[in-house]
């Protein structure tokens, strides 16, 4: 039960119109961007390791 309390917080102190914001900030499209881009990042650095 405490967490539909939580929610409830959540809901009262983000109005609709901010999360959607918030969702369209993290659309799946950009956060494939940023693994994809974190992805590069650790390869780079392994490849450096590596030499």
């Amino acid at each position: 039960m405490r967490d539909r309390a939580g929610v409830r917080s959540v809901i009262a102190h983000y109005p609709p119109e901010r999360v959607e914001g918030l969702f369209r900030e993290l659309s799946p499209h950009r956060i494939m961007g940023g693994l994809h881009n974190s992805a590069s990042l650790l390869l780079g650095y392994q490849t450096l390791a590596g030499l």
